[in-house]
C-alpha cells in the first residue's frame, strides 16, 4: 500500500508518518493488500470496498461515514477495454483500490501539474476526474476525422467495404456516450454532500467538471449522428450502384428480349413457312436484328437510360 499526503502537492509518506488528526490522505492499494493488511489507517468495515466494485460502471454511494465509488474509464482506441479502480473516502482522506496502475499514474500527474492552494479530499477528487477527461475532446476529434476521411472515401468510391469502419467508430462513441452519462450521475451524487465530506468551493468545482462532461456528452452525441449520416450516405451510394446496375440488366434484357421472339418465332419450323426456304432468309434475319439492337439503344440513348 502507497500512502501520500496532500500539501501545496501530493507527496509520499510512510504509513507510520500519518497522525490521527490528518484530514487529508491519499492511500492506494491492490484488492489483495486490501484483504491481507493487518495494520492500517482504516477501520475493518472500509474493507467492504473489495465486494463494492461495480464492473465497467462509474458511481459513487453515500454510506454513513463512507462515500464509496467505482471508475470504470474506457481506453482510447481499444475497444470494449476498461481501466478499473474503486475510492471510499473516509474521515481521513481517500482510500483507492486499483490492481493496475491507473490511479498511480494520475497522482503522479497531478503531482505535476496542480498546486493545492487549500488541500482537501474534494480538490484532489476534482483534479482526479479532470485528469481522466483532460484529452478526450482530442481524442473525440480524431473519431470524427475518422467519420470525414470515411465518408470522403465513400463519395469518391475509393473502396468497396466501409461497414466495419462505420460500426467500429460507432461503437467508440456510444462507449464514451455512456461513460460521460455515468460520470454525470456520479457528480450529482458527489454534489449531494450527504456525509458532508466536502467544502462549498469543491462542491463549486463538481458543478463545474459536471459541465465540462455535459459538453462532452453533448460531443458524442453530434458525433453518434454523423455516425449515423456517414451510414447514411454509405447504403445511398450501394442503393446507387445497385440501381446502375439493375439499369444495365434491364437495358440488356429489353434489347433482347425482341431477338429472342424472332428466334423462338423461327424456331417453331412449320411446314409452310416461306422464310425457311428462302435463299436470302438468313441474310434477313441477321438484318432485322442488327435493325432491333439500333432502334433499342437509340430510343435508350434518348431516354438516357444509357
Amino acid at each position: 500500500m502507497k500512502n501520500y499526503r496532500m500539501t501545496s502537492t501530493i507527496e509520499p509518506i510512510n504509513v507510520h508518518d500519518i497522525r490521527d488528526e490528518d484530514r487529508s490522505i491519499i492511500s492506494v492499494c491492490t484488492r489483495e493488500e486490501l484483504e491481507n493488511v493487518a495494520e492500517n489507517i482504516f477501520r475493518d468495515d472500509v474493507r467492504l470496498l473489495v465486494r463494492y466494485e461495480r464492473d465497467r460502471f462509474c458511481k459513487a454511494d453515500e454510506v454513513t461515514g463512507y462515500l464509496f465509488g467505482s471508475f470504470s474509464v474506457p481506453k482510447k482506441k481499444e475497444e470494449m477495454e476498461y481501466r478499473n479502480f474503486m475510492f471510499c473516502i473516509h474521515s481521513q482522506g481517500i482510500l483507492f483500490v486499483d490492481d493496475a496502475d491507473t490511479v498511480e499514474g494520475l497522482i503522479r500527474k497531478i503531482s505535476l501539474t496542480v498546486t493545492f492552494e487549500q488541500p482537501n479530499v474534494g480538490r484532489f477528487l476534482y483534479s482526479l476526474m479532470i485528469a481522466l477527461i483532460q484529452d478526450d475532446l482530442y481524442y473525440l476529434n480524431s473519431v470524427q476525422d475518422k467519420l470525414a476521411d470515411i465518408e470522403d472515401e465513400i463519395l469518391e468510391e475509393r473502396g468497396e467495404n466501409y461497414s466495419e469502419g462505420i460500426m467500429h467508430c460507432r461503437k467508440e462513441v456510444l462507449t464514451f456516450r455512456s461513460y460521460y452519462a455515468q460520470l454525470t450521475d456520479m457528480v450529482e451524487d458527489l454534489q449531494e454532500n450527504e456525509n458532508g465530506f466536502f467544502d462549498e468551493r469543491s462542491i463549486e468545482l463538481f458543478g463545474r467538471f459536471a459541465d465540462r462532461v455535459s459538453r462532452l456528452l453533448s460531443e458524442t452525441e453530434r458525433l453518434r449522428e454523423y455516425c449515423l449520416q456517414v451510414h447514411e450516405v454509405y447504403q445511398s451510394q450501394i442503393d446507387l450502384r445497385q440501381n446502375k446496375i439493375m439499369r444495365i440488366l434491364t437495358v440488356v434484357t429489353t434489347v433482347f428480349a425482341p431477338l429472342t421472339l424472332l428466334t423462338g418465332w423461327y424456331g417453331m419450323n412449320f411446314t409452310n413457312m416461306p422464310e425457311l426456304q428462302w435463299r436470302y432468309g438468313y441474310v434477313l434475319v441477321i438484318f432485322i436484328s442488327i435493325t432491333i439492337t439500333a432502334v433499342c439503344l437509340m430510343i435508350f440513348k434518348r431516354k438516357r437510360f444509357l
